[in-house]
């Protein structure tokens, strides 16, 4: 009687841990589920504020000057804290946003090879080396056959663009890079813009390039810390030499990066945009040159 009262505990203690088992199971499948479905709805609130976010700051950019602009000024809650030089602001409590000046870049269709070189010399990049990456990008665009000193044209069995660069990452095909030379050109060249260079908007980096590297850091620093200058202000802080090809105001060609926190869900949405704030016709007032998430 003993030996089969103790067989029907080991069973009711079997069947009670499977049950527990099952139960534990259920509890976490169901927690799963409600996270699973409360991060579905972060996200998609994260989406749309950030839908909601572009239209405010591409509004705000289509009828205020691209400065800055106290809102006791006639300005916005936009204008007083947004910059053009990739600095992180806040467009609302869920939304950060990034604007990069592409004037503030160097422009890779159209390599100034003097300027580049100057550019890559300035950041510790050997002389030689500097011209032999920018002969490699200028013949890895142009449509002739004539290598330049340090270039190289197309072999027999390599292909060769021939052709304007159509992302960064295009330049790894003409030349291996290092890690840091990656790191200064990606940072600091545009495939969206041509004209003119903004120092205003460069990059410290790009700064020691007319400058030097003191003065480069103490302008950036002044710069986050939301000094504002221009074109005088600029040359008497870094006694940079001011070239022919230079503009001190943003562009319209412009990066924009907004990135959305809602609960659980990170997202983060790219433009790169060209603003035509006087468009008639068929001329798109936005036209999109880069979207991505």
């Amino acid at each position: 009687m003993i030996k089969h009262q103790g067989i029907a505990l080991i069973q009711v203690l079997l069947i009670t841990a499977i049950l527990t088992v099952f139960a534990l199971y259920f509890t976490k499948t169901a927690r799963n589920q409600v996270e699973m479905a409360q991060w579905s709805t972060d996200r998609a609130k994260a989406e749309a504020v950030i839908h909601s976010a572009f239209a405010e700051l591409t509004f705000t950019l289509f009828t205020n000057e691209k400065e800055i602009i106290e809102q006791s000024e006639s300005g916005t809650s936009i204008t007083q804290k947004w910059n053009f030089f990739n600095k992180p602001f806040q467009i609302n409590q869920y939304v950060t946003a990034k604007i990069q000046d592409q004037s503030g870049l160097l422009s890779l269709h159209f390599l100034d090879k003097e300027l580049f070189v100057k550019f890559l010399t300035a950041n510790n990049v050997e002389l030689s080396r500097a011209e032999q990456i920018a002969d490699h990008l200028l013949d890895w665009q142009d449509t002739d056959n004539i290598p330049r000193p340090l270039g190289a044209e197309q072999q027999v069995g390599n292909a060769f663009r021939n052709g304007y660069i159509p992302d960064k990452t295009d330049i790894e095909h003409a030349i291996a890079l290092t890690q840091k030379e990656k790191e200064l050109i990606y940072n600091n060249t545009t495939i969206y813009f041509n004209g003119s260079l903004n120092p205003l908007t460069a990059s410290k980096e790009l700064i020691a390039t007319f400058s030097d590297e003191f003065s480069a850091e103490l302008f950036t620093t002044k710069r986050q810390q939301g000094e504002n200058f221009n074109q005088t202000s600029f040359k008497q802080l870094t006694g940079a030499q001011i070239i022919e090809n230079m503009n001190f105001l943003p562009v319209n060609t412009l990066a924009i990066s907004l990135t959305a926190n809602v609960g659980q869900a990170v997202v983060t949405k790219q433009f790169v945009i060209l603003l035509s704030r006087y468009a008639v016709g068929k001329t798109a007032p936005i036209y999109f040159l880069l979207e991505k998430s």
